[in-house]
């Protein structure tokens, strides 16, 4: 599975110009289950469905995905609705 994310940009303290963000990607093994009519609470109280649950190995870039990052797996796009580190392993559940 593929993960990418855009970085923000930034304003260089040297010239004050606009210096534009970059992609990050990711590349890990996972194991996929599709979790169809599963839901998420959001602290602000929102509901959200999610249809794929992904499990990986922690990996280092882990703590700055953020919320709406790009996975790809199965040759499809699918949006990041949470992800959360536990000591072993990384659960991520996204929806298409």
């Amino acid at each position: 599975m593929k993960i990418t994310w855009p970085s923000l940009g930034t304003i260089s303290s040297i010239t004050g110009r606009w210096i534009p963000g970059t992609t990050h990607s990711v590349t890990v093994l996972c194991d996929i289950q599709p979790a169809s009519g599963a839901y998420l609470r959001k602290s602000d109280g929102a509901t959200l469905e999610y249809s794929w649950k992904v499990f990986a190995d922690p990996f280092d870039e882990a703590s700055s995905v953020p919320e709406n990052a790009t996975l790809t797996f199965f040759s499809v796009e699918h949006v990041l609705v949470q992800l959360f580190e536990y000591q072993k392993h990384v659960e991520l559940k996204c929806r298409d």
